[in-house]
C-alpha cells in the first residue's frame, strides 16, 4: 500500500503540473508495468479534469478517507480543493478494494471521458486498447448498444470484437467504423488517413460514400475525395521502437522491412550478403531507401505492385 500511495501521490503531481523530471521517469516506469496501473492512472486524470463538484459521482463516506491522505498531500504544500480530496481519496479505496468501476462515468451522466496524448496502451471497458500520439484528443461516448469514440490527431486502436456493439470512430472529415480489428488513424482538418493492420475497416466521407479496407490496406479522406492509397509507412510507425544493425547481412534487413512495410524486394544473393551498419527508425519509404542507396551502391527501383527490385554493384 504504502508504494502505492507513493504513485498517488505522483500522479496528483502530475494533474497540478508540479511533477520532475526524476518523478515523472518513475511514474512512467509504474504505469509500464501493468495494463491496471494505467487505468487507475487514466480514470484519476479524467475525473481530475472534470468541471463540478464531485458529490454525484463519489459516496459521502469518502470524507472518512481525507485522514488517510490529507497528510500526504500537505507535504508537497499543494492547496487542494473539497473536490479533489474526493478524487485523492476514491482513489485509495480503488487500489485498496480492487473496484475497477469507481471511475466510471455515472450511468446518468452523457459527458464523455475525454483522453489526450501521448497515451500508451489505455484499455477501454470494452477491451479495445489504444495508443495516442502527442496532441491526440478522444472523446469516449459508450452505450449498450454502440462504441462512439470522437477524435482528432493521431492514434492506433486494437478494437474487441463485437459485431452488435459496432466501434465507430468521428472526424471532421468522416468516420471509421469497425467491428473487431486494429488500425493507424491520423486525423486534421485536412484529410483523414486509415491503415488497416488486422481485420476489415469502412471509411465514410460525409457525403455517406464509402470504402472497406483490408489488411495492409489504407485509405483516405480529404475534402474531396475519398480514395484507397497506397501507404508509405508500416501500420503505427509511430510507435515501434528503432532496430539498430551492427554488421548485419542486408538481407536481414531487408527482411524486417518486407514485414513492417509489407512490401517485397527482388534482389541478387550476392547484394544481399553485404554487411551493413544501420539503425531502422521507421521513415516514409522513399526516404528509407535513399538512405540504402546511399549506404550501398545500388539502385532501388519498383517492380510491380508492391514490388522493389534491387540493382548495382552492393558491396
Amino acid at each position: 500500500m504504502k508504494d502505492e500511495e507513493r504513485y498517488i501521490e505522483l500522479l496528483l503531481k502530475e494533474a497540478d503540473q508540479r511533477i520532475s523530471g526524476t518523478e515523472r521517469k518513475e511514474l512512467e516506469e509504474w504505469l509500464r508495468q501493468s495494463p491496471v496501473n494505467r487505468e487507475k492512472a487514466a480514470r484519476l486524470l479524467a475525473a481530475w479534469q472534470q468541471p463540478g463538484d464531485s458529490s454525484s459521482t463519489f459516496p459521502v463516506d469518502l470524507e472518512v478517507e481525507f485522514a488517510s491522505v490529507k497528510t500526504k498531500i500537505a507535504r508537497h504544500q499543494r492547496r487542494i480543493t473539497r473536490r479533489n480530496w474526493s478524487i485523492a481519496a476514491a482513489i485509495l479505496l480503488l487500489i485498496a478494494s480492487g473496484v475497477t468501476g469507481l471511475f466510471i462515468h455515472n450511468a446518468r451522466d452523457t459527458s464523455p471521458l475525454v483522453m489526450h496524448g501521448p497515451l500508451d496502451q489505455y484499455q477501454l471497458e470494452d477491451g479495445s486498447e489504444v495508443w495516442l500520439r502527442e496532441d491526440s484528443k478522444m472523446e469516449i461516448r459508450f452505450t449498450p448498444d454502440s462504441r462512439q469514440v470522437a477524435f482528432a490527431g493521431e492514434g492506433y486502436f486494437q478494437v474487441t470484437p463485437n459485431p452488435d456493439r459496432p466501434f465507430i470512430i468521428d472526424t471532421d472529415l468522416g468516420k471509421v467504423t469497425v467491428v473487431g480489428t486494429a488500425f493507424d488513424v491520423r486525423s486534421d482538418r485536412m484529410s483523414l488517413q486509415v491503415h488497416v493492420a488486422q481485420g476489415r475497416v469502412k471509411l465514410t466521407n460525409l457525403h455517406q460514400e464509402e470504402i472497406e479496407l483490408a489488411v495492409g490496406e489504407a485509405g483516405q479522406i480529404s475534402q474531396t475525395l475519398l480514395e484507397q492509397i497506397e501507404p508509405d509507412l508500416p501500420v503505427g510507425a509511430w510507435r515501434l521502437p528503432p532496430i539498430t544493425y551492427q554488421q548485419a547481412e542486408l538481407e536481414a534487413v531487408l527482411k524486417e522491412i518486407e514485414d513492417k512495410y509489407r512490401i517485397q524486394f527482388i534482389a541478387d544473393p550476392g547484394t544481399l550478403m553485404c554487411q551493413v551498419n544501420f539503425t531502422l527508425d521507421y521513415p516514409k519509404l522513399n526516404e528509407l531507401f535513399q538512405v540504402l542507396e546511399t549506404l550501398l551502391d545500388i539502385q532501388i527501383t519498383k517492380a510491380g505492385n508492391g514490388q522493389y527490385r534491387i540493382t548495382g554493384q552492393g558491396c
